[in-house]
């Protein structure tokens, strides 16, 4: 149903900490599920903020961007 093997589904199950985004995606698709990503703790999200900027040039940074939009299936201008 979702387009990927049994042994996929079974290495979800035993929680294999490394699997293919992608398939991951369609067997959730498939039960009606969806993935979302928070921050675990307010400290969390404040030792993020109270980082330095990272040396990644903005450019990198904007390709990063859209390769995420493009795994999340959105469109881009």
């Amino acid at each position: 149903m979702a387009g990927v093997s049994e042994r996929f589904v079974r290495f979800v199950e035993q929680g294999k900490p490394s699997v293919q985004l992608d398939s991951l995606l369609a067997v959730l698709e498939t039960l009606g599920l969806e993935l979302r990503l928070a921050t675990r703790a307010r400290e969390a999200a404040r030792a993020l903020v109270s980082q330095p900027p990272s040396a990644v040039p903005p450019s990198d940074v904007a390709s990063d961007a859209a390769a995420a939009a493009d795994a999340r299936g959105e469109r881009r201008p």
